[in-house]
């Protein structure tokens, strides 16, 4: 029977009984090369290591850096050197720019021990020996590279001044007399700030301001310090274009009903249209640099209905204007940088003041580059205040300035920008932009496809930035008439905007309103905002386009697609049935196991099933700034098939998905360890699902990295500190779209017994979806 209803997408708690022990044992030990040579070959380095700390002579107390790096087909945890390397040895305080490289503080104290332990260790760390390629100490050209000196030396020369920024491992990893030395010996450097204006685990961010290079090579000499650079400054990502028009704001109903989205940006004009929506304001930038021009146009994406700015402009949610970002157009009024210490204290104060406001725009960032091999400290800075306020940062990735000049882009060429900080925050929500399907011919990109300016991902280990694509914009081909989307001026005209600034905005508002859904459903078992961005990318989809070539793959520019309209994300067709399973992972070694899965009966008969399955999973990884690189800590699988009943076996589980990237028609699979690491990963079946079994089975597990699997090992009781929330998105669908999956299902998990909540509509939503497709 055919229906016009909505059908609300189902969340799950799963029972006690759902957590079961995965058994899980160690293998053999594998060895890598001649066990005595490696041992050898390690005490001689610690030897070299000791002598050039002594010759660099800084003081009483020799502290280095020392880079250990890894065979590369020995990079496994379970390879790793973990015996020798501890805390009371030279331990592994995190890692650099490559994958593989470790890096070790050392010490003579430190390296004797060290130099005892290699020579004492058994079977088994022995063998882990033979995993090391290399064992030196970090130098000053790898803390201080080149290019980054002429970068320096250049802003000396123009500007009379460098800002910079320096990380040093945290004072509290050494003994009391070497704190005070330490610190004492970078603080009285010309130009260094008293405190760090970033804490990243193990290490300190302090921000430094030099007028010679005989300063900047004063610091770049000390053994301790990991790294110096310019410190970066950020901007907004977009650009207008006025045409004068007048502008109508219709409010029909309360505005308190309204979610609140904080706009973090240049300001919002008092005198514009929007004023009305301002929940409140936080000014961090004096009124002589105030130009509310871009913020002004941004908060109108974020607020007008389904992201549309028209003549009548209806709101979709409040507005709470951060002003971060000063004046940046020499036209308007005198201009100023905002440098990465200035946004994160502004930012923070801003995130603690206003904790009850969940969803935070960032329409800025840097210039983009080359691919980040790294996660940058922005990135991981909002990532810390996600976690620490449970907010959620929707990030615009820059925008590439050469622009993409055809669409499909050509395999052969390097010379591409990738996404930029803070794009590579990896608990955010990032977005790109991408072309409007009625895009005119002459366009440089066509309908459906990346916008020229939108750059591409992914990110360091190769996480899939950006998650998401929205319109924001095209050109045409002469690369300088702009075919934008419609928002509002600071005064209220009508203006078209191009840029990824102008693709967040929507896609935030969206998400307000979905996870305000999500809270009226009164689930308390699981967080609304992890369960938004799970409908979010779960239900995104790749518009038609073509084929890319075979080193490139569609998630680079589209992330996990375009968004669904909120009806779609929020509610299923009859033919299909959406169930969200969450729960929390800890690591003791018990997976969430749903043995007899639910299915529809309407897709099977006698143990034969069909349809078709797609999955999404959406973790709260575990993170530890330390590492740069191996920044993410926990890894989660997710395994959804059949459980068939085998004379000479007993049962054989059959996976029926696999984990891919998006794609157009075809999938393209996920190498395993490339992407174990990611928090988001997705899973579909064939198009026409087709299989046999006696029941369904879904399996749920998390790893962690060797420091946290070593620390709950040694303590069992820090397991809790390592609670990975994780939802899982299942969707079971009739491809003839026939078959009543979503009432069937509903009964299913009902019979099964599990807590059961269904997402509620708002009331000022229930008129909005009032069409035939989308009643709920």
């Amino acid at each position: 029977m055919f229906d016009n209803l909505r059908y609300s997408a189902l969340i799950i708690a799963p029972h006690v009984e759902d957590y079961k022990l995965h058994n899980s044992g160690g293998g053999d030990v594998r060895i890598f090369g001649d066990v005595e040579v490696s041992r050898e070959n390690l005490l001689k380095s610690c030897e070299v290591i000791k002598a050039r700390l002594d010759e660099a002579g800084q003081g009483s107390q020799s502290i280095g850096i020392a880079r250990l790096k890894l065979r590369e087909d020995a990079m496994a945890k379970s390879h790793r050197p973990r015996e020798a390397f501890t805390e009371e040895t030279c331990q592994v305080i995190g890692d650099l720019g490559e994958a593989g490289e470790l890096l070790v503080l050392v010490s003579p104290p430190k390296l004797d021990r060290l130099l005892q332990k290699v020579r004492s260790l058994g079977q088994r760390g022995s063998a882990h020996l033979t995993s090391i390629e290399s064992f030196t100490l970090v130098g000053t050209e790898r803390r201080f590279p080149h290019r980054i000196r002429s970068a320096v030396s250049y802003d000396i020369e123009h500007y009379g001044q460098a800002q910079l920024k320096i990380r040093v491992p945290s004072f509290h990893l050494f003994g009391p007399l070497y704190q005070e030395e330490l610190e004492q010996k970078l603080l009285t450097l010309a130009g260094v700030e008293e405190t760090p204006y970033l804490h990243q685990g193990d290490f300190a961010v302090y921000a430094v301001k030099v007028q010679d290079m005989s300063q900047v090579m004063a610091i770049a000499s000390l053994q301790f310090i990991e790294q110096l650079e310019l410190m970066p400054t950020y901007k907004t990502s977009g650009s207008a274009v006025i045409n004068i028009a007048n502008l109508r704001l219709a409010i029909n109903r309360p505005l308190d009903d309204l979610p609140i989205v904080a706009i973090v940006d240049s300001g919002i004009d008092p005198n514009s249209p929007l004023e009305p929506l301002v929940y409140s304001r936080e000014r961090f930038v004096p009124s002589s640099y105030c130009n509310p021009s871009h913020g002004t146009s941004v908060a109108a994406l974020a607020a007008a209905q389904e992201g549309i700015v028209g003549d009548t402009f209806i709101p979709r949610c409040r507005l709470l204007d951060v002003t971060v970002i000063p004046n940046s157009d020499p036209s308007v009024g005198p201009t100023e940088k905002l440098y990465e210490n200035v946004l994160v204290r502004r930012l923070e104060e801003a995130v603690q003041k206003y904790s009850d406001v969940k969803h935070w725009n960032l329409s800025l960032a840097t210039e983009t580059r080359t691919r980040p091999t790294t996660f940058s400290d922005l990135g991981m800075e909002l990532d810390r205040l996600h976690k620490l306020y449970d907010v959620t940062f929707y990030c615009s990735p820059g925008n590439y300035n050469t622009l993409r000049t055809e669409w499909p882009p050509n395999p052969n060429i390097s010379s591409q920008d990738w996404v930029a900080s803070p794009g590579d925050a990896l608990c955010g929500i990032t977005v790109g932009s991408c072309t409007s399907d009625d895009s005119p011919d002459d366009a440089m990109a066509p309908g459906g496809a990346p916008s020229p300016f939108s750059p591409r991902g992914p990110v360091a280990y190769s996480v899939v930035k950006p998650d998401v694509v929205e319109v924001g914009g095209n050109l045409a081909r002469d690369r300088f008439t702009q075919i934008g989307v419609n928002t509002i001026s600071r005064n209220g005209e009508y203006c078209t905007d191009i840029g990824t600034s102008f693709s967040t905005p929507r896609v935030c508002g969206t998400s307000a309103e979905l996870a305000a859904c999500i809270v009226r459903s009164s689930f308390n078992q699981c967080n609304p905002l992890l369960l938004s961005k799970t409908l979010l990318l779960h239900h995104a989809s790749v518009p038609s386009t073509l084929t890319l070539g075979a080193t490139l793959r569609l998630s680079d520019f589209y992330g996990f697609g375009k968004p669904a309209s909120l009806e779609d994300m929020i509610g299923d067709p009859f033919w299909r049935s959406t169930s969200l399973i969450c729960g929390q992972l800890f690591p003791d070694g018990q997976d969430i196991v749903i043995e007899d899965f639910p299915y529809s009966d309407g897709l099977c008969n006698g143990g034969q099933y069909w349809g078709q399955v797609w999955v999404t999973m959406v973790s709260e990884p575990v993170v530890d700034p330390s590492f740069k690189m191996e920044y993410a800590r926990s890894s989660i699988d997710v395994h959804f098939g059949v459980v068939r009943q085998t004379t000479s076996q007993g049962e054989k589980f059959v996976s029926q998905t696999k984990c891919v990237h998006t794609g157009n028609d075809s999938q393209v699979s996920l190498d395993r360890n490339e992407y174990r690491w990611s928090p988001v990963k997705q899973y579909r079946s064939k198009p026409l699902l087709g299989c046999s079994g006696d029941r369904w089975r879904l399996r749920v597990h998390m790893t962690l990295r060797d420091k946290e699997s070593d620390t709950v090992r040694v303590n069992p009781n820090k397991a809790r500190e390592y609670a990975v929330d994780v939802v899982v998105a299942v969707t079971i669908a009739d491809p003839t779209r026939s078959v009543q999956v979503s009432n069937q299902m509903f009964h299913k998990w009902r019979a099964r017994g599990n807590y059961l909540a269904q997402i509620e509509v708002a009331n000022r939503l229930e008129a909005r979806f009032a069409s035939p497709s989308g009643r709920f």
